[in-house]
């Protein structure tokens, strides 16, 4: 909005400048006013044009933002994006204009005119069949002409493909196309590349494999196949997805739309025509591919026929179906639908775990863990082999209907190619395709240990399980799992087995310089001690692992790249097993520690209001004042200082500014040290944005002094007075994550000590450093008024200032004289700024005021209220109350009640520690004052062992006995207990607290023998003893030794009437406190043991 302000005010004015005009023939009073007709159109339009902006704006603005964290900002010559409009945009016309000059030059003058436009055409249209990838070929040419445009085409091609270009998707697209169309057509020449022997070891495999599984081939559907609708329901939803988010449809998309709620509405027609296209179909309509750019990879999208759509995605439920009920896939075929990926990392870390002695290395044993990525799986999938493949586990008619669907044409714009040779992405059903051809080559690397780690076939194995350890320990390869296309097995070796395949490797790969080393795959961004250690033995281990299982994988159908491979090795001289999976990695710790990352993560949060979770610290204000001089070190910065300027009139008249020298202000409250650090107006030279620079400046001469402290002298707050410090600060302070920053509300006058010609201590010899910081404070008496503060501090000639002194030297009578008349100073000033009479502030005002804190300014309402509160304070010191009552004869009956005291901290420490919803029981104890035994002074509340619920509460038989804590103390407690413990007498009470929504309402019984006589006769409810709250009586509280008294949330078996407790003087510990629910703990600690493990995000990948 401020970027565009100018605009937006003129479109204003604008609508205005209409409005008036149009006005003026309806306001026709004097004033010119009048009541218009409604015109709030051109307005509206404004508004709503303006809210339509800001959204890209503020896209831009945060593209922006990325760009100058990362790149800085690029002040002098901005360099402007190379579009088709800027640079190298002529070079196409040049070449052409070039080769039109050789050709012309070539031609006899008669002839030139008629033939040039002729050319020209020859010239596009030979770079249209280019980029189409068709061959041109114009027949009675002369070879001289087709040799220059030839060349032209050339020349064109190497800038086509390399100039850099805002518009580059449709350009790769066909880049893209073109490399595929080579490819397919080399595979029509030169394929298949499967060799006869490779294609029959292959199904031989596959054909054993299913046999010892027992494994059933999947039929054709029936026509009255019993699950059909749910499938046929599951497949459409699938499809529905897609367009959930879709705001725009082109036509085919609205058509398969309409399709889709077609088969809602008619399932069983859609249901046979699926049927008969799967059993008849095998000429398909062409595909579109198209590229979705998500500016790290292109994502080819294909443009499938809607009613084949349909088709394919019910036979891709209806596959996976049949095959799960089959159980085709074993356990470690990734994803699956037991696990998300965190839980399939979990369940992996646990499956090495638990391993047979897996982490035993005491005599030579290793464990190695490979991670990899078959290559190019998807392109070199071969059709004719797919099908035979594809046969051993379905019908013949839908193996031939999957294997003709991937033979279809595949168009972009004018270019269009048959896919003869790999697996078209695409398709609804493809994931089950990789998914069955993926385990053919799980086959290939596993061998015969396939069917020990997937159990036998009426009895499978779990994820990572194993019938028994012997089975376990059998073989070299522990554990597998392949998640799409990238795989992770884990061996373990013993000494002898790992020198054995070091040595028929180096045998058949000699190494006699220790290349290998060279080049090994390590994660780099690591630290140093986590990254595995590169021994000798260990490389050379983690390179036979690999060379074995790629020597197992025909080229012909894959192959794995040492580059996408990750061999981690461990042994005794490596401590860590190092993987990472499904894209989680330790790059989110190391990101955290980059500042710029840091910041800029701060400012998004800010700028789109998007605040942590964690719990922030309180700002420093009037309430937590105190705080300040506690035991630990606490710093002030004062940035106030660091730019100052002097202002002088230019020549012109203009006011100009110029830096001076400024300083740091680091302040101790408790020791009253300071660090004051000059900063010198060189380090403004040049400089712009002098703000903001400031800020940074501070915070880098606060890290620089913290890091010349040793550890002891380091603060563990630091306080900042104005609050965009704190950015800066947590940036520079990111070595020392257990200091504390934390802003102020309190305006601190730090900046006025800079006004003091000289600066030195108050020395704490006779005062506490809470005095000396107040002292100080009062320095706002010089911001409010300089001399009067000067007068102040040195009331008459006699009073010394020694030199390098900012006080005079007082003594402490004289100091407190001092304190008030500079307090009056600045209340005086407060006074008069805000029209306020100072008498009518109240202490904590006069607090903040001094203190620097805002306050509302005192109204005369305010002041009134304070008034009333005063004289009901007076009221509420009586302990004797008349009360007149009316019986029902209309006599009337005065009675004098005194009333029971209670302690206002004893009951906050029964209601803090109860629960709302739960009922919670205390004894009471007390004794009657000498003056009024009709009083009872409520002195102990004993906290027993009991069990509650939201209707009662189960109490111990057992009373509370302690003669030390309980002499001369009578109990006060519940009347349903006197029956069972003859010393709780008639003058028992009962008190009882009830919570209502934001209050806490008391009340108390008590029941004597004419009264219980009376209310056996009587219906009437009878009046309860008055309570009073009151700070003049003192209290406390017992508890049971151990602290522990609430068994109904974690410790109900514990629980019986009989326990036996002692009681204890101390603070009752919280109703839902660690101690009480020590099991809940335990399952916290449980969770929280695996977040050891590295974690998410690689932001450089």
């Amino acid at each position: 909005m401020y970027r565009y302000k100018y605009k937006l005010m003129r479109q204003v004015r604008m609508t205005k400048d209409v409005k008036h005009l149009i006005y003026y023939r309806f306001n026709t009073d004097p004033a010119g006013k009048g009541p218009g007709c409604g015109f709030w159109a051109p307005g509206w339009q404004v508004w709503l044009f303006f809210m339509r902006g800001i959204v890209p704006l503020l896209e831009r603005w945060l593209g922006n933002l990325l760009a100058r964290q990362f790149e800085g900002r690029n002040s002098k010559g901005v360099a402007k994006t190379v579009t088709k409009q800027r640079v190298e945009s002529h070079y196409d016309l040049e070449l052409r204009a070039a080769v039109m000059h050789d050709i012309l030059d070539m031609m006899p003058e008669s002839i030139k005119q008629n033939k040039a436009k002729t050319i020209l055409q020859h010239l596009s249209e030979a770079w249209r069949c280019w980029k189409a990838n068709i061959p041109w070929k114009v027949p009675g040419m002369p070879t001289a002409i087709e040799n220059i445009i030839l060349r032209y085409i050339k020349s064109k091609a190497d800038w086509w493909t390399s100039a850099v270009v805002k518009k580059s998707l449709g350009r790769l697209t066909r880049l893209y196309l073109k490399a595929e169309q080579e490819r397919q057509h080399g595979y029509l020449k030169d394929g298949p590349y499967v060799s006869a022997e490779e294609a029959v070891a292959v199904c031989a495999t596959t054909v054993h494999w299913l046999e010892s599984r027992k494994f059933s081939p999947i039929p054709f559907p029936l026509l009255n196949y019993k699950h059909d609708t749910e499938l046929l329901v599951l497949a459409l939803k699938k499809l529905k997805e897609a367009y959930s988010v879709k705001g725009r449809l082109n036509q085919s998309q609205r058509e398969e739309l309409a399709l889709i709620e077609q088969a809602y509405d008619k399932p069983h027609e859609c249901l046979s025509r699926i049927k008969r296209l799967l059993l008849t179909q095998r000429a398909f309509k062409q595909s579109g591919i198209e590229f979705f750019d998500t500016y790290d990879k292109l994502i080819p999208c294909y443009d499938i026929e809607p009613v084949e759509k349909i088709t394919d995605a019910y036979l891709d439920q209806f596959l996976f179906f049949e095959a799960d009920k089959r159980g085709l896939f074993p356990a470690w075929i990734k994803p699956a639908d037991t696990e998300p990926p965190p839980l399939l990392i979990y369940k992996w870390c646990q499956g090495i775990n638990n391993l047979t002695d897996i982490w035993e290395t005491s005599e030579g044993e290793c464990n190695v863990l490979m991670e990899t990525v078959l290559s190019k799986v998807y392109e070199k999938i071969g059709l004719t082999l797919l099908n035979r493949l594809l046969r051993l586990v379905l019908d013949h008619n839908l193996a031939d209907y999957i294997t003709a669907k991937n033979n279809t044409v595949l168009t972009y714009k004018d270019m269009a190619h048959r896919n003869a040779y790999g697996l078209i992405r695409g398709l609804q059903f493809s994931a089950f395709v990789f998914q069955y051809y993926g385990l053919v080559l799980d086959l290939l690397i596993l061998g015969l240990r396939a069917s020990e780690m997937a159990g036998p076939p009426q009895q499978p194995n779990n994820f990572l399980q194993y019938r028994d350890s012997t089975t376990e320990t059998r073989q070299h390869i522990r554990l597998y799992s392949r998640y799409v296309d990238r795989i992770h097995i884990l061996f373990r070796f013993t000494a002898e087995a790992s020198r054995d395949l070091i040595q028929r490797y180096l045998s058949a790969n000699p190494d006699p310089t220790n290349n290998n080393v060279i080049g090994y795959n390590d994660k780099r961004c690591w630290p140093r001690d986590c990254r595995m250690r590169l021994i000798k033995h260990d490389v050379n281990l983690g390179r036979v692992v690999f060379w074995n299982v790629k020597q197992s994988l025909p080229r012909s159908l894959t192959t794995i790249e040492w580059e996408d491979t990750f061999v981690s090795a461990f042994s005794k001289d490596n401590p860590q097993l190092l993987f990472s999976m499904c894209g989680f990695e330790a790059m989110a710790k190391i990101m955290k520690a980059n500042p710029a990352c840091h910041v800029l993560r701060e400012r998004i949060r800010k700028g789109l209001q998007l605040y942590s979770s964690e719990p922030t610290e309180p700002y420093l204000n009037s309430q937590n004042y105190s705080a300040l001089f506690s035991n630990q070190i606490i710093w002030f910065v004062d940035d106030t200082n660091v730019y100052r300027v002097t202002t002088h009139k230019t020549f012109e008249g203009n006011l100009t500014t110029k830096p001076i020298n400024g300083a740091v202000f680091i302040f101790n409250p408790r020791s009253g040290q300071l660090f004051l650090k000059t900063i010198h107006t060189s380090v403004w030279a040049g400089q712009k944005r002098l703000g903001q620079l400031a800020k940074w400046k501070t915070a880098e001469e606060v890290a620089a002094v913290v890091h010349s402290l040793s550890v002891e002298e380091q603060p563990k707050q630091v306080i900042i007075t104005r609050k965009g410090m704190l950015d800066p600060l947590e940036v520079h302070l990111l070595d020392f994550p257990n200091i504390v920053i934390k802003g102020s509300e309190l305006q601190l006058p730090f900046q006025a000590c800079m006004k003091m010609e000289k600066f030195g201590d108050l020395i704490l010899r006779s005062i506490s450093s809470y005095t000396a910081f107040s002292r100080l404070i009062l320095l706002r008496g010089i911001h409010v008024n300089n001399e009067k503060a000067k007068i102040v501090l040195r009331p008459d000639k006699n009073t010394i200032t020694e030199p390098h002194f900012v006080w005079p030297s007082l003594s402490d009578e004289e100091w407190i004289k001092v304190e008030v008349a500079l307090k009056d100073l600045i209340l005086a000033d407060f006074g008069k700024c805000n029209s306020v009479n100072i008498a009518s502030l109240t202490a904590s005002e006069i607090r903040d005021i001094i203190l620097g804190q805002e306050i509302a300014t005192p109204s005369v309402q305010r002041q009134q209220m304070a008034e009333l509160e005063k004289s009901s304070e007076a009221q509420g010191q009586v302990t004797a109350v008349q009360t007149q009552t009316t019986n029902v004869h209309g006599d009337a009956i005065q009675t004098v009640t005194t009333t029971n005291y209670e302690q206002p901290n004893i009951l906050r420490a029964f209601i803090t520690a109860s629960d709302l919803r739960t009922q919670v029981a205390a004894f009471l104890y007390g004794v009657s004052p000498p003056d009024n035994k009709q009083v009872k002074e409520i002195k102990a509340v004993a906290w027993v062992s009991q069990r509650g619920n939201n209707n009662s509460v189960e109490l111990p038989t057992q009373l509370p006995r302690d003669v030390f804590l309980l002499k001369d103390l009578e109990p006060l407690g519940w009347a349903k207990l006197m029956a069972d413990h003859p010393e709780w007498g008639s003058s028992s009470m009962c008190l009882t607290c009830a919570f209502t929504p934001g209050s806490v309402s008391l009340s108390a019984h008590s029941l004597t023998a004419a009264g219980f006589e009376w209310g056996r006769k009587n219906t009437d409810t009878s009046l309860n003893p008055q309570r009073l709250l009151s700070d003049r009586v003192l209290g406390m509280t017992l508890v049971p030794e151990g602290h522990v008294w609430n068994y109904g949330v974690g410790l109900t078996q514990m629980w019986a009437p009989s326990i036996n407790y002692s009681m204890t003087l101390d603070t009752p510990l919280l109703f839902w406190a660690e101690e009480h629910r020590p099991a809940a703990f335990l399952s916290f600690a449980n969770l929280e043991a695996g977040d050891d493990g590295a974690d998410v995000e690689n932001s450089f990948a």
